[in-house]
């Protein structure tokens, strides 16, 4: 059985809502030429930050590597870029994360402008109880727009 190509993310990364980076991160983001939309640019020029999610997909280093009609790409989704008023049952908690229809719609973007090979959701910390209900609604909610099939709900 032939496996699936599943892109390597050496060099084609897009880091989506990010809000503080530690040191770590910024020498990984180098490393990589990874390239990142900040949570408060996504708030102050949402439409901006799609289309150039729409272009990092469409336009950028990874559609070029790849000959498909639409460029296939892996999702992580770490709960953490969401405000911890809708996703508290994480380890780091930075206010003035993204909102769910933002969230939504970003996936949205990502899977009208390519094809999802695989995804994950990460970040969930079951130490936090009293913020768990709500953060696995958020959970939720994010797993159902990316596994929607009609991108366009």
């Amino acid at each position: 059985m032939e496996r699936e190509h599943i892109p390597s993310p050496k060099n084609n990364i897009l880091l989506i809502g990010v809000r503080k980076i530690e040191a770590e991160e910024s020498k990984f983001m180098i490393e990589n030429d990874a390239q990142y939309i900040e949570a408060r640019e996504i708030r102050n020029d949402f439409e901006g930050s799609l289309a150039r999610v729409k272009e990092f997909l469409t336009q950028g280093k990874l559609a070029r590597e790849q000959s498909a009609e639409k460029t296939r790409v892996y999702v992580s989704f770490d709960i953490d870029v969401l405000d911890p008023s809708i996703a508290g049952a994480t380890h780091y908690k930075e206010q003035d994360g993204i909102s769910l229809s933002e969230a939504r719609a970003l996936i949205r973007t990502i899977k009208s402008n390519a094809e999802i090979a695989a995804a994950d959701i990460v970040e969930l910390n079951l130490d936090f109880p009293s913020q768990l209900e709500t953060t696995l609604n958020s959970v939720s909610e994010i797993a159902n727009e990316l596994n929607r099939r009609d991108s366009s709900k």
